[in-house]
């Protein structure tokens, strides 16, 4: 039977935990720092347990936790802590308590972290259990001895060196320079409890920075850790004499060929070794058997062609293993058997061509995997199955052309999975992937998407498919991506979306397509939508976007039909008389008849544009790629075709007619000028030989006796008495005047050829300078008047001139549209030619 004298310390007891519980505070969340305070005449008293977001090593990368006595940094330090799952537990002297992380996205505080408030009565006694005997520092570098006292509220620790008293106060750290004229000093902390005083002897061990590296003592922890950076120091070898509290090694960027057997002996706290961007070819045997704290190890960018398949024995802790841009051609199997702890590996940009069945079935809590950038065709089937906690994957820049359909069937986990730069012509199935948010398929071959591709895909917030052969989505392909914030599907094959395309994707902000009509089916305000190509007539609503085109394009179209119509209709209803002018009106109706076909393409387009308004952007690719818009496309450009050619016909002869006035006349012109110089020959002759036969009867009328002034009964008695001498006398005239008359025949033979050589040399006549000048008929020489009949001249004058006439119609109706003037010029010069022809007939 339960009795009151057992209820009363169970009552007080549970009253105790219910107090002390509803008292207590819980850590709020902050970034970097905070300030926590209590009640006047109150200490604070922290119990806490930090996580960290690092994905690295933090107590190496100096992340922490820092906690100060005080308001501000400049307290008094109560204690560092670093790492995952770290817990501890600290009181301040007073009512204030300040917190600080070291990087803003470094911690945060676990749920059961909490703070209260303890009145400066209720004390915890002081001591010293936590604080290491032997401590390190570094020779001439500022460095840190630790006494973490333990006790509430904070107690005073008293430094001692060589037994004088160098600090006295709440702080846990004591600042000291080692230089060369201390040689062993000896330090020690003391706190002052109830029963005296607990004091601590620190033993230290100094150490050295080998040349020309640069060494810092770490501070987010108390054990004197060192980081050696050697980077870019040109070295050919691994320092020796490194310090043993050495937890960080860089020498990448160096000219390291190959390594020494046990270069990393003596390095037992030995975290992080970076010995990338080398030339480094292989390991000698068992080069890391000494160093069982690796936790991170990168070794990328060397000239590593195969790895030792023992290479990692032993090597349970390393949790970052990076190989990227070596040579690797293969893996051994079993080249990561022992690493069962590791997170992230990168053996991405080497030549790998295929893996190993089976060589990840060890590393189950591996989270990042990054093989791009290598010469994978294909990977085995149940590659990833072993591999639960998978958040990252990266298989892009390889040779892939299939995956299995059930590759990632077992990483439920996985976040982000990249699958650029491939030869993929189908996708596996995401079926099981609810976690993922980041997937990348672009530049591949696919040509289109499964109907439940993206099904159950409930958290993915960027996807890229840009780039590939996509002719055809299957409807509400995209049902199941319904958060998605951005998408990027331009360089496809399609050149329409299928109306709803963004329907339910009410998250979406980015966007990327073709052309700007498909940026329409994106109905979202605040979305933003990019496009490879521009339309820059149509838009969503109409095929123009602006109202001036759409109102011209009926007004010319139908002005362009009216007028040609018309155009057409009068020239079949007044035809051209002329022959040349039939010619021109043919042209002209043809002319009109190209432009009515373009007035007919307007009027089209107009009518098409009228019935998609408002939704233009649903039939643009149909109406682009039909029959009809092909068919309407083909009379434009008939029409500009034939126009251009009609226009720069009838241009080419309007420039002949004006150009080239003469053409095709300048034959008979010149004709009538030979004529006409032949004529002028011809009455020179004809006066030549007048003036050699008026020359002779002179010469024979000198001869007579009366012309010497005889008498003449004189002279007829000569005449009477000489008879016989009288007939010598005329035989020898006769015989005289043959010589004069082929002397005569000699000058008008060379009177001749002088007048040919003359009329050679005068310059012949141009047809276009007789439009200039009129060329007035040449009154010739020795022209004689017409002494024919005046009645045969009149009906001889008539008859040319009728036939005159009928030459001048006829050469009218042919070329209507030669100058007068010289019809006239040439009716001139045949006039006088007739005129000669009469004159010297009837001489």
């Amino acid at each position: 039977m339960f009795s009151m004298k057992n209820f009363w310390p169970f009552t007080v007891l549970l009253f105790s935990w219910i107090s002390e519980v509803h008292l207590r505070n819980y850590i709020p969340r902050f970034e970097t720092t905070q300030l926590i305070q209590v009640q006047k005449g109150q200490y604070v008293e922290i119990s806490f347990e930090i996580w960290t977001y690092a994905s690295g090593t933090p107590c190496v990368d100096e992340e922490y936790l820092e906690i100060r006595d005080g308001y501000n940094q400049s307290a008094n330090l109560l204690g560092v802590f670093c790492g995952n799952g770290t817990t501890g537990i600290r009181r301040s002297s007073g009512r204030n308590l300040w917190l600080k992380f070291s990087s803003s996205d470094g911690y945060w505080f676990q749920n059961n972290s909490y703070y209260s408030g303890k009145e400066l009565n209720e004390t915890t006694t002081p001591n010293l259990k936590l604080v290491p005997k032997t401590q390190f520092v570094l020779f001439k570098h500022s460095s840190s001895l630790w006494c973490p006292a333990e006790g509430g509220p904070a107690p005073y620790i008293v430094w001692r060196k060589n037994g004088a008293v160098v600090q006295n106060s709440t702080s846990v750290r004591y600042w000291l320079t080692i230089t060369e004229e201390e040689e062993n000093p000896n330090y020690s902390c003391e706190v002052e409890t109830h029963n005296g005083l607990d004091q601590k002897n620190i033993s230290l061990v100094i150490e050295r920075c080998p040349e020309p590296c640069q060494c810092t003592v770490l501070e987010g922890n108390i054990e004197g850790f060192i980081s050696v950076n050697c980077e870019r120091k040109l070295l050919h070898s691994v320092p020796q004499n490194l310090p043993g509290t050495t937890i960080k090694l860089v020498v990448s960027e160096n000219q390291l060929e190959d390594l020494p057997p046990r270069v990393f002996s003596g390095l037992n706290w030995l975290s992080t070794l970076d010995l990338s961007n080398n030339h480094l070819k292989d390991f000698p045997p068992g080069v890391f058997d000494e160093t069982r704290h690796l936790t991170r190890i990168w070794l990328g960018n060397n000239n590593f062609k195969e790895l030792p398949e023992d290479l990692f024995v032993g090597q349970d802790r390393i949790r970052f293993l990076r190989m990227k841009g070596n040579q690797l051609q293969q893996l051994p199997r079993n080249i990561f058997k022992d690493l069962s702890n590791i997170e992230e590996l990168d053996l991405s940009y080497n030549k790998l061509q295929t893996l190993p069945e089976g060589f990840l079935n060890h590393s189950t809590r591996l989270r990042e995997l990054r093989l791009s950038g290598n010469q994978l065709k294909e990977l085995p089937r149940n590659i990833f199955k072993h591999l639960p906690d998978l958040e990252e994957l990266d298989l892009s820049y390889n040779q892939l052309q299939k995956l299995p359909r059930d590759v990632l069937s077992n990483n439920v986990k996985l976040k982000k999975l990249f699958l650029s730069n491939n030869k993929l012509r189908h996708l596996p199935s995401f079926r099981n992937l609810s976690q993922l948010a980041i997937l990348y398929t672009s530049n591949n071959s696919l040509s289109t998407l499964a109907s439940d591709q993206f099904q159950g895909l409930s958290n993915l917030r960027d996807l890229a498919v840009y780039n590939n052969k996509i002719q055809y989505l299957p409807p509400r392909v995209f049902e199941g991506a319904k958060n998605l914030l951005s998408m990027y599907f331009h360089n496809n094959e399609m050149r329409e979306l299928p109306e709803g395309f963004f329907s339910n994707m009410k998250d979406l902000t980015t966007s990327t397509v073709d052309t700007n009509l498909m940026c329409c089916h994106l109905t979202k305000e605040d979305a933003d939508c990019d496009f490879v190509y521009v339309d820059s007539f149509a838009n969503c609503e109409s095929m123009f976007r602006n109202p001036a085109p759409r109102k011209c394009i009926w007004v010319i179209g139908i002005l362009s039909l009216v007028g040609a119509v018309f155009v057409i209709v009068w020239r079949l209803m007044f035809k051209e008389k002329k022959k040349k002018n039939k010619i021109q009106s043919i042209m002209l109706m043809h002319l009109a008849g190209s432009d009515g076909l373009m007035g007919v393409y307007l009027i089209i387009v107009g009518v098409m544009d009228a019935i998609w308004s408002g939704q233009y952007f649903l039939h643009d690719f149909p109406w682009r790629s039909s029959l009809s818009c092909q068919i309407t496309g083909a009379i434009a450009l008939l029409s500009c075709e034939v126009s251009v050619m009609l226009i720069a016909m009838l241009s080419a002869d309007r420039v002949k007619n004006i150009v080239f006035p003469y053409r095709g006349q300048e034959k008979g012109i010149e004709m009538n000028v030979m004529e006409e110089v032949q004529n002028q020959e011809d009455v020179e002759s004809d006066d030549s030989d007048e003036k050699s036969e008026d020359e002779r009867s002179d010469h024979q009328q000198q001869a007579k006796p009366g012309d010497h002034g005889e008498p003449a009964e004189q002279q007829e008695g000569e005449t009477g008495g000489q008879e016989q001498p009288k007939e010598d006398h005329d035989g020898h005239e006769e015989k005289k005047d043959k010589p004069d008359q082929q002397g005569t025949k000699g000058d008008h033979e060379e009177s001749e050829q002088q007048h040919v050589e003359t009329d050679l040399r005068k310059p012949k006549v141009d047809p276009k300078e007789c439009k200039e000048q009129k060329v007035e008929p040449v009154k010739r020489k020795g022209q004689k008047e017409d002494h024919g009949k005046p009645e045969e001249q009149q009906v001889k004058l008539g008859q040319e001139k009728a036939s005159k006439g009928g030459s001048k119609e006829k050469t009218e109706e042919d070329t209507d549209d030669e100058p007068l003037e010289h019809e006239l010029l040439i009716v001139d010069k045949e006039q006088d030619r007739q005129d000669d022809n009469i004159s010297e007939g009837s001489g």
